[in-house]
């Protein structure tokens, strides 16, 4: 089995994990608890995107302009599918879309509406200068001034009397820290190898920590410790990916002749589950009670995300001949 196989069953458990954080208002209120882990999801995400992006480039080294062509070949045709049959049909029906901001609105289809791909294409230029001619040194000059930036802001500007960690702008600098650590992971992958129940119990400790932290800050204690949340999440994904490489995900679940085709598929269409899921998330209350809501939702978003893949298939073939960039290297599949 390759490395892919636990990538891929990550890539499915970040995106189960980004969705379920959007429920809270479909979960019934002593359940709403469990609409939870999207920062665990996200960091999954951003983590695995850098992981991947390190071996492929070391697989197939390219020059910045192909590499990033690469990058928005993949993403922009499921974004500008998604704005032509989502983000304008629901504008024109809510009245956000008129004749007076067409024009502005018309400027998604160049910047994307999903803040998660406004970071990625941030993080791709300081990706990129460490992952070309890749070494720790370089690794260690980018991360410094971004280690600096977080601390400077979290002291002097974050808000720490109420939940300010995941807000914007301050959740941008912590991703891209997430993004150093995925190249680091990805330096280190013929290193990490699954070593047992010891491994199971640490990744499982860092999730406690994560959530008990959240839980006891719910409760207006250590507040002002919400880095504890981003602390431990390094640990926490370092965990997951050995958790990912042992025989038991490899084998029996992403080995399995029709769970590991399905999660496979599943990861390869990520990206439209998470942009349909930041654009119809508003449509919960409005598809009955729990549990009807969410699994209708769940099944509107799935169904959403397969005819945008679909849909998008064609302009990047159209995209790739006209670039001549082909995408069977990449050391993870519809990696971002």
């Amino acid at each position: 089995m390759s490395d892919r196989d636990s990538t891929n069953f990550l890539r499915v458990l970040a995106i189960i994990l980004v969705v379920n954080s959007h429920m809270d208002s479909l979960y019934p209120p002593k359940l709403a608890f469990l609409a939870t882990g999207g920062m665990i999801g996200n960091a999954l995400f951003f983590m695995l995107s850098a992981y991947g992006l390190l071996m492929s480039m070391q697989a197939s080294p390219r020059a910045f302009g192909e590499w990033y062509a690469r990058r928005l070949i993949r993403i922009y045709p499921s974004v500008w599918v998604t704005v032509i049959l989502l983000s304008f049909p629901i504008g024109i029906y809510g009245g956000s879309i008129r004749l007076n901001n067409i024009l502005e609105e018309m400027g998604k289809f160049f910047y994307p509406p999903f803040w998660f791909l406004q970071a990625l294409f941030i993080y791709y230029g300081i990706i990129f200068f460490i992952i070309r001619d890749f070494s720790y040194k370089r690794l260690v000059l980018a991360s410094i001034p971004i280690v600096t930036i977080y601390a400077v802001y979290y002291i002097l500007l974050l808000d720490l009397a109420k939940w300010s960690i995941e807000e914007t702008p301050f959740r941008l600098i912590y991703y891209c820290l997430v993004v150093m650590w995925g190249i680091y992971l990805g330096s280190q992958s013929e290193r990490l190898e699954f070593e047992g129940l010891k491994d199971v119990i640490k990744f499982i400790l860092t999730c406690l920590v994560i959530y008990g932290h959240k839980y006891l800050m719910q409760r207006g204690v250590l507040s002002s410790f919400q880095f504890v949340q981003h602390l431990a999440s390094f640990p926490m994904l370092y965990f997951a990916v050995k958790v990912a490489k042992s025989s038991f995900i490899r084998q029996n679940i992403m080995g399995g002749h029709y769970t590991g085709k399905v999660l496979t598929f599943v990861s390869g269409i990520t990206l439209e589950i998470f942009i349909v899921n930041n654009s119809i998330d508003f449509l919960g209350y409005k598809l009955g009670t729990f549990p009807i809501n969410v699994i209708a939702l769940v099944s509107l978003n799935f169904g959403l995300a397969l005819i945008i893949f679909y849909c998008a298939q064609p302009i990047r073939r159209i995209l790739e001949a006209s670039t001549s960039i082909a995408q069977n290297t990449d050391s993870t599949p519809q990696s971002c």
